[in-house]
């Protein structure tokens, strides 16, 4: 419609006309009758259209834009969502995780704490040792002085 106009303005200013014509005429006509004055002739429709087409295409583009706005918003509405569920999973598995160190924890202070109460054991080790240990050298020596003989 924009080209019909562009060159519906270009003829104007194409075509020889006065000065004196640049005045604004409008006569409504019948068919078969003879204009009163030189021009471009439109039908009603076409004058109608001419007048909406500016409204047309102001409401056509507030329509586009709220269409973009809406869609662009729900885009963002779906990454928050989607970051919301992200987060969520993240805290469950760093529960998990914190859940599983904390039981590993307890499980070796309570594997620590059977040794410290088993300190009564010690020294039946120690004892043990020393005995096995004499033991060893006695027999240890007892071997060598019946072999070098």
């Amino acid at each position: 419609m924009k080209i019909v106009l562009g060159l519906f303005v270009s003829l104007l200013l194409i075509s020889n006309v006065e000065a004196q014509d640049f005045e604004s005429k409008s006569v409504s006509i019948e068919k078969n009758q003879p204009a009163p004055f030189s021009g471009l002739l439109l039908n009603s429709v076409a004058i109608a259209k001419i007048l909406t087409e500016k409204e047309y295409l102001q409401k056509k583009c507030i329509l586009e834009k709220e269409y973009e706005n809406n869609k662009i918003k729900s885009k963002c509405e779906l990454d928050g969502g989607n970051i919301k569920i992200e987060l969520d999973i993240l805290k469950k598995k760093y529960d998990v995780v914190n859940q599983i160190k904390n039981d590993e924890i307890n499980k070796l202070y309570g594997t620590i704490s059977k040794f410290e109460q088993s300190d009564n054991y010690k020294w039946i080790w120690f004892v043990g040792g020393v005995f096995l240990g004499v033991s060893a050298t006695v027999g240890t020596a007892y071997a060598v002085s019946h072999a070098v003989r």
